[in-house]
């Protein structure tokens, strides 16, 4: 079940200028979708009304792929992978790295 913050102004007003000054893609290097989340980097607290994690600098936009990548799970108290993203890339012959 969301927060009841997340049905709030504060937080419409808040996500539309996440969405604005990421241009409403992702964020992930190398990712080109269109993001329609506003992430907070720092897990909030589960309360009904802003907090200081409510904060523009805290925000990232993400499509849906790199958000389930990093998406809180019932029963955790911190994020997946803390909030990270594991960016695979090569080695120097061209061999995907692990």
């Amino acid at each position: 079940m969301s927060s009841p913050y997340y049905q709030t102004q504060h937080w419409r007003t808040l996500r539309q200028a996440c969405l604005q000054r990421d241009g409403h893609m992702c964020v992930v290097p190398g990712c080109n979708s269109r993001g329609h989340i506003a992430d907070h980097i720092v897990a909030r607290p589960d309360k009904p009304s802003p907090t200081p994690h409510d904060v523009l600098t805290n925000l990232r936009t993400l499509c849906r792929d790199h958000d389930n990548q990093v998406k809180e799970r019932k029963g955790r108290v911190s994020r997946k992978g803390d909030g990270r993203f594991k960016l695979r890339g090569c080695d120097v012959n061209g061999w995907p790295s692990c």
